[in-house]
């Protein structure tokens, strides 16, 4: 059962190594998820954390007795990830690597001292919605474990003039849509987030959220978001969702009164 959601940025630039001389302005970002990582994962620990991003291919891995730590080798840093993102039976060749999105999260995952049991799940971003659906739907099986869900993605990358996919003046109120539906734990609004849209948008977390939200239907949430912002021209969120206790039912498609507002960037 998943007890708790973590949203966390995958840009690598909130690594300071990557940063550079930049990395002071992101330590109130990366102070945020710290903290809201650690105090999900504190206070009693879970049994196992699902770390889900999104990658070319679809990856899933658990825990095995022939881990392979990720690292940022392939960026020109000497970062060992002592939480290990494990290859299962997957065989080892040049052209193996742990996608980004896992290895952030593991990072992130170092920065506050876990050292239980993790679940790498990276699900592809040319997926259909039923494959997400059905992957994120799989992560909720297990009603005897306590799992935590840590979901890495971005919103747009079209929010300026030097962003990395330039500015498209559509990302501003798409980023809004997906920020709404974090900030208010609605994972059906997550879910009804217009794919399409997405993709010219670079919203590079809309599969993972997607996913996440067939993973999360079938109770209520506590939701806060700690930051939200867009700095270097990306879409960034630090927020968690806390399970309401005895909920099981699927939520409603949408929080009282949002279905009367204009939701243009959602399917119809």
């Amino acid at each position: 059962m998943i007890d708790a959601v973590v949203f966390l940025p995958t840009a690598p630039i909130v690594v300071p190594e990557i940063a550079g001389a930049a990395a002071p302005e992101l330590d109130h970002l990366r102070a945020a998820a710290d903290e809201t990582l650690a105090g999900v994962l504190g206070p009693a620990a879970p049994d196992r954390v699902i770390l889900l991003a999104v990658a070319p291919q679809p990856w899933d891995v658990t825990d095995t007795t022939n881990p392979a730590a990720g690292d940022f080798a392939d960026l020109g840093l000497n970062i060992d990830l002592t939480v290990e993102v494990n290859h299962g039976a997957a065989a080892m060749n040049a052209d193996w690597l742990v996608p980004l999105g896992l290895r952030l999260g593991a990072w992130q995952l170092q920065r506050v001292g876990w050292s239980g049991a993790v679940r790498a799940v990276a699900v592809a971003a040319t997926a259909t919605d039923a494959e997400l659906d059905a992957t994120g739907s799989a992560l909720a099986t297990d009603p005897g474990e306590r799992v935590v869900l840590v979901v890495m993605g971005d919103g747009s990358a079209r929010r300026g003039v030097a962003a990395p996919g330039y500015l498209d003046p559509r990302a501003e109120a798409y980023d809004k849509e997906w920020l709404e539906s974090i900030r208010d734990g609605d994972p059906a609004a997550l879910a009804d987030l217009d794919r399409d849209v997405a993709a010219e948008l670079l919203v590079g977390g809309a599969p993972a959220w997607r996913a996440a939200a067939a993973a999360t239907a079938q109770a209520d949430w506590d939701a806060h978001v700690a930051v939200e912002e867009a700095r270097y021209g990306v879409a960034m969120v630090v927020g968690s969702w806390r399970r309401v206790p005895d909920t099981v039912s699927p939520r409603p498609a949408a929080a009282p009164g949002r279905e009367d507002r204009e939701r243009p960037l959602r399917r119809g």
